[in-house]
């Protein structure tokens, strides 16, 4: 079963079929909407009190590759690397036109939770990675 809505100003539960449109606001929803933004990521915003606040920024499953670290706030992950993992495959994209590489969101995230495993970068996935560089290279 799922966990019921909260309320962020409350604290309190949402009723089932409830969405809130602003806080205290709401308004009776029969479903989520098809095109609802399918993934998010959580910031948290101190307010004067001292106390933290999530704003929750929404997006779709495909972001464009350029900037994406910097937009996405991984500070450990520079924009280089990560052009790296799309282009090596650890990361899914597609490539709608010449110049535009869009990243898939769900592969990033699930890239980002198979590494949290000390064991994910074996010789092999070293040597694949490691490969990018050398092509990249001989381009230049």
């Amino acid at each position: 079963m799922s966990k019921p809505l909260i309320d962020l100003a409350s604290g309190k539960p949402l009723a089932t079929g409830v969405r809130q449109l602003a806080p205290g606001k709401f308004e009776a929803c029969e479903f989520i909407p098809d095109d609802a933004p399918r993934y998010g990521m959580v910031r948290l915003m101190r307010q004067t009190d001292g106390s933290l606040l999530p704003v929750l920024k929404l997006f779709g499953q495909y972001r464009r590759l350029a900037g994406l670290a910097t937009e996405l706030g991984i500070r450990d992950l520079s924009q280089r690397t990560l052009d790296r993992l799309v282009e090596t495959g650890f990361i899914q994209s597609i490539r709608p036109s010449p110049s535009v590489i869009l990243v898939d969101m769900e592969s990033l995230c699930q890239h980002l939770e198979n590494t949290r495993d000390p064991e994910f970068w074996t010789p092999r996935r070293r040597a694949q990675y490691r490969d990018s560089w050398k092509r990249e290279e001989k381009e230049s």
